[in-house]
């Protein structure tokens, strides 16, 4: 069983455990059939093979995608039951692989019906939106409505758009931001929290009990809305790609108007606006028959003769202080969730992190938590390309040249992660990150090189190691094939396909050897590809009797491995890919090495 312990996961015999495993999956984020998700991430019937093959290839640890709409998407209090119980069967199989998995309850840009996935569309019914619209008035874009192919990664820009900024705005801040937004005579912001809460409380009422289960990932990339926006005359987006309307303009599309609008172009250097559009020529509304923009019946614009703001530091100061989305927003949602899981599963783990790359909130909860962000090699994911002489620092967003450089800048990258966790008192688990396979539009589905994608998840992977920190990457999706990607919004990033030989993609990079449980704190490790050799340091915990554990890939090893170490003895179970390490007690660092054996 995982548990917290300080700043570490350790297991009940109090060693450090370094956890490295999977997203399941991609194709999570929509229904298998219907409004239906019972069979996402895969059927019941095929969960054997999936679960088997991914702890032989060391991937133990499961964050298990669900979303809000798969359990409640009927309608409020309308639980899907078929789906609670298909779900509790298929976690009690992983558990019988000897997997661990933590919850993570998946949003993006808040749901499919704004361009995302995650919450029910009654949602934006109940906030007052006209699903139909919400494409032409530019209240959402979305790809099955796009004519022609779509512009690479621009469903985040949804983030910055109408429909999405709306609905986060009310759900973190409708109080504060929307105080006459009812919904059945309640605030929407208590409407939508409490049914999310429900939500998440149907579930950890059906795994609470089972050992195997150590966490509940509360929301996946939490998104600001119009939260701290500081200028509303100009748009903003994680990133900027297309038709990009400031906040006043979609406010003014959605009432119906038409309205010219810049587009942009992101390159390595950076969004540049490369022309105009008019955006809504048929004058549609965003809103339903008998609704109007909140924000007009919050005064935050008026519809005249042409749009104009009236309170422009609505959603940035209020009582004219400067608002944080983290620390005044974020943050009591994720202890009120905290608390509310803590009440039905006291030992469960609450995984919390902020909006990507953003400065994360304070943590004011109480019982046992992690910081779980995310981080990506942004040039290999936005640009869907692989030089090994360039890479872009995620947080500063400038590039970095040289292969030496590279590896040195991912390290502080996730070495600022750890930092921030240190700052909360909390474990790290990085809980996403990964590297897409269509590099340079699918070359390698034509030609069965995939070189470019295996230096990718070496250089990513490389990077966890060097900073030392556990991980789940994004993604494994059982239904991925080269025509359809993940089948979300033209992703493709499964380490697992249909389409490719083994139905495994850059296997010999994913595939590591690593630390299991440690009977000490590591000091470094990492993996050398080429010559397949691995080393780890650690520390022995003179109060820890158990050994130490590391996983052996049979993949790396197939002729058997040869094991150094500075101190103590190796026990190596090649059937179970497992060697044990028992060590003397010595407060000196120990080191052992695995190589391939002559």
């Amino acid at each position: 069983m995982i548990r917290v312990a300080g700043d570490r996961f350790v297991d009940e015999q109090g060693r450090t455990l370094v956890l490295r495993g999977v997203n399941l999956g991609g194709s999570s984020k929509l229904p298998r059939t219907g409004s239906s998700f019972v069979g996402r991430p895969f059927p019941l019937e095929e969960a054997d093979a999936h679960f088997a093959r991914l702890q032989r290839w060391g991937l133990t640890t499961v964050r298990l995608v669900v979303t809000w709409e798969a359990l409640e998407h009927a309608g409020p209090r309308q639980y899907d039951l078929a789906y609670l119980d298909f779900l509790e069967a298929l976690i009690r199989r992983a558990g019988a692989h000897h997997l661990d998995v933590f919850i993570d309850f998946h949003q993006d840009v808040w749901s499919r019906f704004t361009g995302g996935d995650g919450a029910p569309a009654w949602t934006l019914e109940a906030a007052g939106f006209e699903l139909e619209h919400l494409h032409e008035t530019g209240a959402a874009f979305l790809e099955a409505k796009h004519e022609g192919p779509a512009p690479k990664m621009i469903w985040p820009t949804n983030a910055g758009k109408l429909g999405a900024a709306t609905m986060f705005t009310l759900f973190f801040g409708g109080d504060t931001f929307a105080p006459r937004a009812q919904v059945d005579g309640v605030s929407a912001q208590r409407f939508l929290q409490e049914h999310f809460f429900g939500a998440v409380e149907q579930v950890v009422r059906r795994v609470a009990a089972l050992p195997h289960v150590f966490g509940i990932d509360l929301l996946n990339e939490p998104s600001a809305g119009y939260i701290g926006w500081e200028n509303l005359a100009w748009p903003g987006a994680p990133v900027e790609v297309g038709l990009m309307p400031s906040p006043l303009q979609s406010m003014a599309l959605g009432m119906g108007r038409s309205v010219e609008v810049k587009r942009f172009h992101r390159g390595l250097l950076g969004p540049r606006v490369v022309g105009r559009e008019l955006m809504n020529p048929k004058h549609l509304r965003a809103w339903r028959a008998g609704k109007q923009c909140v924000w007009l019946e919050h005064g935050v614009w008026s519809d005249g003769a042409a749009p104009r703001l009236e309170k422009p530091q609505h959603f940035s100061h209020v009582a004219g202080r400067k608002v944080s989305f983290a620390a005044d927003f974020l943050a009591p949602f994720l202890a009120e969730g905290a608390a509310r899981v803590h009440r039905l599963a006291p030992a469960l783990t609450v995984l919390v992190h902020g909006e990507p790359l953003q400065p994360g909130p304070p943590w004011k909860g109480t019982g046992p938590a992690a910081w779980s962000p995310h981080w990506y090699d942004g040039f290999v994911l936005f640009m869907k390309d692989y030089r090994s002489f360039l890479a872009a620092d995620a947080f500063t967003q400038r590039p970095v040249f040289g292969a030496g450089r590279i590896r040195k800048s991912f390290e502080r990258q996730l070495r600022r992660l750890a930092g921030e966790a240190r700052e909360r008192g909390l474990p790290l688990l990085v809980g996403e990150l990964g590297i897409a396979f269509d590099l340079r539009g699918g070359a390698a589905y034509r030609t069965g090189d995939y070189s470019l994608q295996r230096a990718a998840m070496n250089r990513t992977l490389t990077a966890v190691e060097d900073a030392g920190v556990s991980a789940t990457l994004w993604n494994y999706t059982a239904d991925n094939t080269h025509a359809q990607g993940d089948g979300w919004n033209g992703e493709d990033l499964s380490i697992f396909s249909l389409d490719s030989p083994e139905e495994a993609r850059a296997l010999d990079a994913v595939v590591r050897p690593r630390p299991l449980a440690l009977a000490g704190t590591p000091q470094r490790f990492g993996f050398d590809l080429k010559s397949r050799r691995f080393e780890l340091t650690l520390r022995h915990e003179p109060n820890v009797t158990a050994p130490s554990e590391l996983y052996v890939p049979r993949l790396h090893y197939p002729n058997g491995a040869r094991f150094e170490v500075s101190a103590g003895k190796i026990e190596h179970d090649a059937a179970r890919q497992l060697a044990t390490w028992t060590h003397p007690p010595s407060p000196a660092e120990q080191t052992v090495t695995i190589s391939p054996a002559p």
